[in-house]
């Protein structure tokens, strides 16, 4: 027998499937206006170049120690983040936020002064 968490998941499933939408608040940049979104990024980029930061992309996952620690509040985050294992049992986390992942690269390989765009 489903148990209700089960009969829960599935009934938001099939209320989301058939309302599919960006969340509110926000909007997808789809052509022609990315073209637009990408001058903006590269003007950004051009600024901040001339004060002395460039571009760091991190990967979409990151082990899932970048992102938690021993704290109950970090603890809860874990909840809240998609969190999966490979085929050699390492765990993995999908990036909930941008900061970790940049200071571990630049703990990992010492660039010069780092900026991210939110990718």
């Amino acid at each position: 027998m489903p148990s209700d968490n089960y009969r829960d998941r599935t009934r938001i499933h099939e209320r989301r499937r058939h309302t599919l939408s960006s969340p509110t608040g926000t909007h997808d940049v789809l052509a022609p206006n990315s073209a637009e979104w990408e001058g903006v990024v590269a003007t950004f980029a051009q600024f901040a170049y001339r004060y002395g930061f460039e571009l760091i992309i991190t990967p979409m996952f990151e082990d899932v120690g970048v992102f938690i620690g021993h704290r109950r509040r970090e603890r809860r985050r874990q909840e809240e983040m998609y969190v999966f294992s490979d085929r050699g049992d390492r765990i993995y986390a999908l990036r909930p936020e941008g900061t970790a992942p940049v200071v571990r690269a630049f703990i990992q390989h010492n660039p010069t002064t780092p900026w991210r765009r939110g990718t």
